[in-house]
């Protein structure tokens, strides 16, 4: 894609770390020079460098007519008499290393190409947080093994960390070799000029099936009016494509805008993240919600109780916290499999839920504990009566009818505590068995 775009030998994604700079992703024309995990030590003077130490993007267009860079080793004893960088992050802000076109002859790169290589720079640093999610739900996961809450009663949370390790393997330094998998050349009415082979795999179309239609044939979702769309050149978004089959997917879009021979032509740079998409709601169901019950976990009862107090302040009104304990649950769960102590577990969640309001949160907080955190102050006869009716229903298990009962205590905010920690502790304290009120 670099090799096109700006017509030079190298386009590279270099990683520092320890004092070291690594090719992490590279093109594949013939006339690249810089192969995958190629290095070099800071200490060497390099172009890279310099971009880390002014903090900064550099140019340098005739390497070899720099009274600079003329003797550095990249350019005395090696091809490079081009260099343009711009430097990459972390999502956290933290240094990644930098995006680079090299050439192995002087260029002349306008102001637009220049421009072009810092938008690519963001779908970089978008990648990046993508493979940053994943070492998020690495983290998480070490937790939670780590804390021991992934037991045998969570199946389908180990099912879910599965499926996220397996994601992992797919968006890891791999990714980065895969950046923007398809090029579009368009004119400014939108038809298209020239798109790389990887169209092929994407979009099911050949090159030449293209030229000549509108970029619409491929984003779905692109705005109607050709003319309107201008106004979002440079910036990245993501959108629907569609197959030449009729099936859509997402992809990432960018579009730079440039001049060839006076004329104003656009690059569209197309990556694949459905499977990106996936990670998300895979990270936010690891981070927010029990894997088992499908209840909300301690994380997101943390995040609402913040919202609540806010909501509090502001219309100066209470709300009120629930605690359950489950009876009767430890004798069930030894008994019998603990596939049955699952099936009990997420049947007592469907009716919380079931006997709450929609904008109320039924958390689970532990093994046989269960929160629900209600948007306003309920008595707490109301709230007993909802929760017998809940849980005074046997559960059928093949053959049998399981009983299964509650404890249960309640506090208000604030008048019991004004913090969640503080809340939580004075219901618990207050649990009593629920009985018909």
């Amino acid at each position: 894609m670099m090799a096109q775009i700006y017509e030079s030998s190298s386009g590279v994604i270099l990683q520092y770390r320890q004092g070291v700079f690594n090719v992490v992703s590279t093109n594949s024309n013939v006339d690249n020079f810089l192969a995958k995990n190629i290095n070099w030590p800071w200490e060497m003077k390099s172009f890279c460098r310099r971009i880390m130490e002014t903090k900064d993007k550099l140019y340098v267009n005739d390497a070899e007519a720099s009274d600079e860079w003329c003797c550095v080793p990249p350019v005395q004893e090696g091809p490079v008499r081009s260099y343009l960088s711009f430097m990459l992050f972390w999502p956290d802000g933290s240094l990644f290393g930098s995006f680079c076109v090299i050439d192995t002859k002087p260029t002349n790169y306008s102001d637009a190409l220049i421009d072009a290589l810092q938008q690519l720079k963001l779908i970089v640093e978008s990648e990046l947080k993508h493979t940053w999610d994943a070492l998020k739900i690495r983290s998480i996961l070490a937790d939670r093994f780590s804390a021991g809450e992934l037991n045998s009663n969570d199946k389908p949370e180990l099912e879910l960390v599965k499926r996220a390790l397996r994601l992992q393997e797919s968006i890891n330094t791999a990714t980065l070799a895969s950046l923007m998998d398809v090029v579009v050349r368009t004119d400014d009415k939108g038809s298209i000029l020239s798109a790389n082979q990887s169209v092929v795999l994407m979009f099911g179309y050949s090159n030449t099936d293209l030229i000549g239609a509108n970029i619409n044939t491929l984003l779905h979702e692109i705005e109607e009016s050709y003319s309107e769309n201008k106004q979002h050149y440079g910036l990245i978004d993501a959108l629907q494509a569609k197959h030449k089959d009729g099936h859509l997917f997402y992809v990432q879009r960018t579009v730079t805008s440039i001049n060839v021979a006076g004329q104003s032509q656009f690059i569209y740079l197309v990556s694949y993240i459905t499977d990106k998409i996936q990670n998300q709601e895979i990270l936010k169901q690891l981070a927010l919600y029990d894997g088992l019950t499908e209840c909300a976990n301690r994380h997101l009862l943390a995040e609402r109780f913040k919202y609540e107090v806010a909501r509090s302040a502001r219309e100066d009104s209470t709300f009120s916290l629930a605690f359950i304990d489950l009876n009767n649950f430890k004798p069930i769960n030894d008994s019998f499999a603990h596939e049955t102590g699952d099936m009990v577990l997420k049947e007592v969640a469907k009716r919380l839920k079931q006997s709450v309001r929609g904008h109320d949160l039924v958390v689970r907080y532990g093994g046989d504990e269960f929160i629900v955190l209600l948007s306003n102050k309920i008595s707490e006869s109301i709230i007993h009566q909802k929760l017998y009716n809940a849980l005074s229903h046997p559960i059928s298990y093949q053959d049998q009818a399981l009983t299964i009962s509650g404890s249960i205590g309640v506090a208000n905010y604030p008048g019991h505590g004004d913090t969640l920690e503080i809340l939580i502790s004075h219901a618990d304290k207050k649990c009593i068995k629920i009985k018909r009120r």
